[in-house]
């Protein structure tokens, strides 16, 4: 925050390394930086913008799709690999009680990704892979949820229990798809 007075910056636009808003994440974030500016003169003054959410633009969706493309081609048979999502899960009662948008949000995330797959597939896929074909069974693509912590219910289906159920339906190829913060995180 000294940085900020020092440079004597006169707008801020807040860009959180979330795709999809949470309270969880983005909302606590700027639940701790108002707080920081309440304390603080020169910064309550301060014109400030906040990206809540950034998961619907075409460069992101675009960027997500495109590594999947190169990943499947890496594939001895692209057509049957399952394309694997997954982000971090949240409590339930952060989406039944609090009105968290996140599952919401991870779930329309997926969709645009898809749906942009689908739709550039054909132009770009076919000149560099003659062999690949687009199989658009119902089981191409599924979101499973991790990291969940503590005894309350979290949003399901779990990462873990869903890799095993996979597992055991014979599922070979797999391509994991993380969709939730830019940043690492090692867990």
């Amino acid at each position: 925050m000294q940085q900020i007075k020092q440079d004597r910056i006169t707008k801020l636009v807040l860009l959180p390394l979330f795709p999809q808003f949470s309270i969880s994440t983005t909302g606590s974030s700027i639940r701790v930086l108002q707080r920081i500016f309440m304390d603080d003169a020169y910064l309550l003054r301060l014109p400030v913008s906040i990206i809540r959410f950034w998961y619907r633009r075409q460069s992101y969706i675009r960027s997500i799709a495109d590594s999947i493309v190169i990943q499947l081609s890496k594939f001895e048979k692209p057509e049957e690999v399952l394309i694997f999502f997954s982000a971090h899960g949240v409590p339930v009662s952060y989406d039944e009680n609090a009105g968290d948008p996140y599952k919401d949000q991870i779930e329309e995330c997926i969709y645009l990704i898809m749906r942009g797959l689908k739709a550039r597939y054909q132009v770009s896929f076919r000149t560099r892979v003659s062999a690949f074909t687009w199989n658009n069974n119902d089981n191409l693509s599924m979101l499973a949820l991790q990291s969940r912590v503590g005894p309350v219910q979290w949003l399901k289906p779990y990462t873990n229990e869903v890799l095993a159920e996979l597992g055991r339906k014979g599922v070979k190829s797999l391509l994991a798809v993380p969709i939730r913060s830019m940043a690492r995180n090692f867990e």
